[in-house]
């Protein structure tokens, strides 16, 4: 009769893969248990991961299930970058994407240089000097009109890249901006004077800017 009680006095410990290991559990913690062999109570004491571990069944008839931790994968979050690649810090003031906007109307890069982003700064307030010395010191007119163009080009997408990096500082940040933003930039070339005359130098161009959330 004290052989049967013997038996039936230990802990068992039941795995996932189905096999059943009968021990004495020494110490449960967060991710491991200990336990001694019952055939070899006085040998060491082993280690199994919990996530091993399906169920131990203790001596008294207490039973403890443990259920696989699920993982919890954490979204990658998406990294915001200026103009050159580098990275926008997740710490600052909310940027207003139309005064971006309109600062980058005025002075093609200055809306770059309010959202933070300096290299696209520099990069549109360059081209932008370049671009109109070209057309205003030209001696002929396909050198006027590249630098025209390119003028336009360059302060068209000085305004739209300024409200756009607004947009992308707010996210990084964690501001709210809903996703109806519209941006809207309609260049205008405006004759000064006769119309039959197809000159450029003759010529004096605009923006009209529009922007609404």
């Amino acid at each position: 009769a004290l052989f049967g009680l013997n038996a039936i006095a230990q802990d068992v410990i039941i795995l996932k893969n189905g096999d059943e290991i009968t021990a004495i559990v020494q110490e449960i913690d967060i991710t491991e248990v200990e336990y001694k062999k019952w055939d070899n109570q006085a040998g060491p004491i082993y280690t199994l991961n919990k996530e091993e571990i399906f169920m131990i069944e203790y001596v008294n008839g207490d039973k403890d299930v443990f259920m696989q931790a699920q993982q919890v994968q954490q979204p990658d979050l998406p990294v915001y970058k200026y103009t050159f690649g580098n990275q926008i810090s997740s710490v600052g003031s909310e940027k207003d994407p139309f005064f971006a906007g309109f600062l980058s109307l005025l002075i093609p890069g200055a809306g770059q240089f309010y959202v933070g982003d300096i290299g696209g700064g520099l990069f549109y307030l360059s081209t932008n000097v370049v671009s109109n010395l070209m057309w205003m010191t030209a001696g002929e007119e396909t050198t006027f009109s590249i630098g025209l163009v390119c003028a336009l080009t360059v302060n068209i997408a000085s305004i739209v890249d300024a409200a756009v990096t607004a947009k992308k500082v707010n996210k990084a940040r964690g501001y709210y901006l809903g996703n109806n933003m519209h941006l809207k930039v309609n260049p205008t070339l405006l004759k000064t004077n006769d119309f039959a005359q197809q000159n450029f130098k003759n010529s004096a161009y605009g923006l009209s800017f529009a922007i609404s959330f």
